[in-house]
């Protein structure tokens, strides 16, 4: 060590993290590597120390972005629903743009939830394939329906109106009723 004096050794050691910043992470690696116990004591001290500001940032963070917790969530739910595969939040919000932050369903603006096209219940997997942006009311009541079962319903639903356009979203069909 180059100095004993513990505020000198801080410094030091501090101003060499900044002289080779990728040479400290490999160091700090390895450390953490070879003393597990150490570290993990650390981090439990930190977080004693520190709780209040850390649980604080972690529900700012959790609200401000509330896609990453859906995300997160998301394939424990599938998988307790039997069905597997997964997607990020970067492909749904990619999804979400494609369909111009409406609902794929009604068009519908709002509160974008994630929809199974093909529901878990019914052998549905968490691609992002299979997964459709709707609001809140087409997702709540569509249920267990297939996106062409709860197309249909809405249709039949709307046709009353003297003019309806149904857009499928993934570029299957356009379907135009005008009266």
């Amino acid at each position: 060590m180059p100095y004993k004096d513990p505020d000198q050794r801080r410094r030091y050691g501090r101003e060499w993290m900044r002289r080779d910043p990728e040479k400290a992470r490999e160091g700090m690696r390895r450390w953490r590597k070879r003393h597990p116990q150490e570290h993990n004591a650390e981090v439990r001290g930190y977080y004693r120390r520190h709780r209040e500001r850390i649980v604080r940032r972690s529900v700012e963070y959790h609200r401000s972005h509330p896609e990453i917790g859906r995300t997160v969530n998301a394939p424990r739910r599938a998988q307790a629903a039997g069905g597997g595969g997964s997607h990020t939040t970067g492909e749904w919000l990619a999804l979400c743009a494609e369909c111009g932050g409406r609902c794929a369903y009604c068009g519908g603006p709002g509160p974008l939830h994630r929809d199974h096209r093909l529901p878990l219940s019914r052998g549905g997997t968490n691609d992002i394939a299979n997964i459709a942006p709707a609001c809140a009311s087409c997702n709540m009541r569509k249920h267990k329906m297939t996106d062409r079962e709860w197309m249909i319903r809405l249709l039949n639903e709307r046709l009353a109106s003297p003019e309806f356009v149904v857009v499928d979203w993934w570029g299957r069909d356009q379907i135009q009723l005008v009266s």
